[in-house]
């Protein structure tokens, strides 16, 4: 029996996903605001408000407020190291560079249950199942690609991807939770501005790690 096209197809189909993997590596940023986009304007074709699509997404500036310092912290106590990793000349160079918690891991556990949190309490009644539904379907399914790709790249140990995902979700909730008082209660401007901040820290945070990843990649 002739085995040689499917290991060849199997070869194929890791390479690509690892291709993908990659992507997500280097351009965490854009991936984030594809995900965002794409779950946003499916929320609006289904009938959601403009402003409970506009509510989800600008708690996810507090979640990466609350998410930022408390995984560089938790770096610093465990001060875990890396597995094996292809740009392991980064070490040094970086606030995210110890292993546990997976800092993507965390960030986007942690945003994805924001973004599930706020259509689930923001959106009209006649959509609210069917939002939430969808919302809970593309941020979780996400989030679990992001988590797997730190694993498939080698650049964590399964224990920080699932601490990762463990607090981001714990951070998700406690967010929501927090600000579910006052949130509705701010001016949709001002939700309009945190997007704006959010997506320009997202950006400068991952344009300064790709600068370094570039160089070590050479």
């Amino acid at each position: 029996m002739d085995t040689g096209c499917g290991a060849d197809r199997t070869f194929s189909i890791k390479r690509k996903m690892n291709g993908i993997f990659y992507f997500i590596d280097i351009y965490p940023d854009f991936t984030i605001f594809a995900v965002v986009l794409a779950s946003s304007a499916l929320q609006l074709l289904i009938g959601n408000s403009v402003e409970a699509v506009l509510l989800s997404v600008s708690l996810m500036l507090p979640t990466l407020v609350v998410t930022l310092p408390a995984n560089v912290l938790m770096k610093r106590v465990f001060k875990a190291k890396r597995p094996e990793q292809y740009y392991k000349n980064v070490r040094g160079k970086t606030v995210f560079e110890g292993s546990f918690p997976s800092f993507h891991s965390h960030f986007s556990a942690g945003e994805a249950t924001t973004y599930i949190a706020g259509i689930a309490l923001y959106s009209p009644e006649k959509v609210h199942l069917i939002a939430t539904l969808l919302a809970i379907t593309i941020a979780s399914l996400s989030s679990v690609v992001v988590a797997y790709s730190r694993i498939a790249l080698k650049m964590h140990h399964s224990i920080d991807v699932l601490g990762g995902f463990v607090l981001g979700v714990a951070t998700g909730f406690a967010v929501s939770y927090a600000a579910v008082a006052v949130w509705s209660r701010i001016p949709l401007i001002y939700h309009i501005a945190m997007i704006v901040v959010f997506v320009n820290v997202v950006f400068l945070l991952s344009e300064k790690l790709r600068k370094i990843r570039s160089v070590t990649l050479e």
